[in-house]
């Protein structure tokens, strides 16, 4: 099913939950506020605002999680198993839940589940090839997820009188949880078919350059050698398909690089590491690992 198929899905969900709340009970309790009367009342119109906003970014996260994390090299079973640690981890919160709320207010913990989300996202973003930092994100769940929904709920308790909890939850779960993740899941597939915006900063990037003088010919898209270019893909293959399992000081040493009468280029090269322990991590089960990174080094 496509993510466009999966956005349809989540605006008529969203609009009936939507709809089924702003319903009218058909026996309305003495002294409970209407829906509109709800939000009128100080507080509730940017407490919702918050909790849309967050749920706008949490449509995005539950999208393309997976699809990021395959991007950049972790197996289907890593994925899963990140999966499974990010709702352990909410649950665990979840049990411990009271005693949280008995040492820091609601207020501010939704300000700290709002700045955890916020590096949540920015790590996500920035250090997806890296195993250490997608389980620490995935940790980090039960504050961006479980202690922010604990925090809303008691929200409610401390903005509306007990005859108008009822409805106020409706109000926080349709407009907040449900418009939200709604509008997030359109934006996010939105934003993946545009290709995250990259051609349109390059048109507005380019449009910021002063024009000048070519400084080199218009076919050459580096001042490095062929040499150290090919050496530099290798390293990168290198990075993306073994992870943490390597240190970072590893490099890759150009050996020969020869012209073949039929156009095409034979390229020698040598994968220097830290320590002999590294060379099983480099080669992998017969072999495997170090012919899947030529492969993917070729093809770029």
């Amino acid at each position: 099913m496509r993510v466009s198929h999966y956005s349809g899905l989540f605006v008529v969900v969203g609009l009936c939950g939507l709809l089924a709340a702003c319903q009218p009970a058909s026996v309305k309790p003495p002294g409970q506020a209407s829906l509109w009367e709800l939000l009128r009342r100080p507080g509730v119109p940017a407490f919702i605002a918050i909790v849309m906003l967050t749920q706008i970014s949490f449509g995005t996260y539950y999208l393309f999680f997976t699809l990021q994390l395959e991007r950049h090299g972790h197996s289907t079973d890593v994925v899963g198993q990140l999966w499974g640690l990010g709702v352990v981890a909410e649950i665990v919160l979840f049990m411990y839940a009271g005693s949280l709320l008995r040492r820091v207010s609601a207020q501010r913990t939704l300000q700290i589940a709002l700045v955890v989300t916020a590096l949540r996202w920015l790590s996500i973003a920035l250090l997806p090839q890296s195993l250490a930092a997608m389980l620490v994100v995935q940790v980090a769940h039960a504050i961006g997820f479980g202690a922010f929904h604990v925090a809303c709920m008691q929200r409610v308790v401390e903005l509306f009188p007990e005859s108008d909890r009822l409805g106020a939850q409706s109000l926080m779960y349709s407009l907040g949880s449900g418009l939200g993740g709604v509008l997030g899941a359109l934006i996010a597939g939105a934003l993946w078919k545009a290709g995250d915006g990259v051609p349109e900063l390059k048109t507005r990037l380019a449009k910021l350059m002063p024009e000048g003088p070519w400084h080199y010919p218009e076919d050459q898209v580096s001042d490095a050698s062929e040499r150290l270019l090919a050496a530099e893909i290798t390293r990168e293959q290198l990075y993306r398909q073994l992870h943490d399992e390597l240190p970072y000081d590893s490099t890759v040493r150009p050996e020969s690089y020869s012209q073949r009468p039929d156009g095409s280029v034979e390229i020698h090269q040598q994968i220097v590491i830290a320590r002999d322990s590294q060379k099983g991590i480099v080669l992998g089960k017969g072999g495997t690992r170090l012919k899947s990174i030529g492969e993917a080094a070729r093809k770029e």
